[in-house]
């Protein structure tokens, strides 16, 4: 009887580790096959969040942001409504270029912004109103441009500040250019 009894507790203690265990080794291989899913981050690219990059070409570094280089970013802020923390800065001679991640705003009020200042001698700007606003002004020897980016409730920022010998010429820093630098991973 007793061998019997003893057979039985036997018999129920393997089946509870085996109720215990499929339950674990599904969680694991759930939480496996979704890192699967996810997107490598390319060679070269700056990661934002919510799975977005920024597409660096082959001179550009990130580097850290000195008073100098921050000087350069705070200034272009001053006197605007709309505030855009600087998130990344980038050096790719003779030219700045600096990722923000703009706060508290929307691509809607960028525009209106940006609307006040269209007027001005060498400045050209051009927005879909949903999804992007690219501003591109020449002042002297200095060219700036600036796109704004937003896609899937992501709303991203890249200045670009430099000489007008280099810039001017250079597509690195058109529209289409800019816009193809934003990398979704999700995608």
């Amino acid at each position: 009887m007793n061998k019997q009894l003893f057979n039985k507790i036997k018999r129920r203690e393997g089946n509870s580790s085996l109720l215990y265990f499929l339950p674990l080794l599904t969680f694991f291989c759930a939480i496996f096959a979704s890192c699967g899913n996810a997107r490598k981050l390319p060679e070269n690219a700056v990661p934002f969040f919510n799975e977005f990059a920024f597409q660096l070409n082959h001179k550009e570094t990130v580097i850290s942001t000195d008073s100098t280089v921050f000087s350069i970013y705070e200034d272009h802020w001053k006197e605007k409504p709309i505030s855009v923390p600087l998130f990344r800065t980038i050096s790719g001679e003779p030219f700045h270029i600096f990722l923000g991640i703009p706060f508290n705003t929307n691509l809607k009020q960028a525009i209106q912004m940006q609307a006040l200042t269209e007027n001005k001698p060498g400045y050209l700007i051009d927005t879909d109103s949903t999804n992007y606003l690219y501003t591109y002004q020449k002042l002297d020897s200095t060219v700036t441009a600036e796109y704004y980016h937003y896609s899937n409730n992501t709303f991203l920022y890249s200045l670009i500040k430099g000489t007008d010998h280099q810039l001017e010429k250079d597509t690195l820093f058109s529209k289409e250019a800019l816009a193809k630098r934003f990398l979704n991973l999700s995608e």
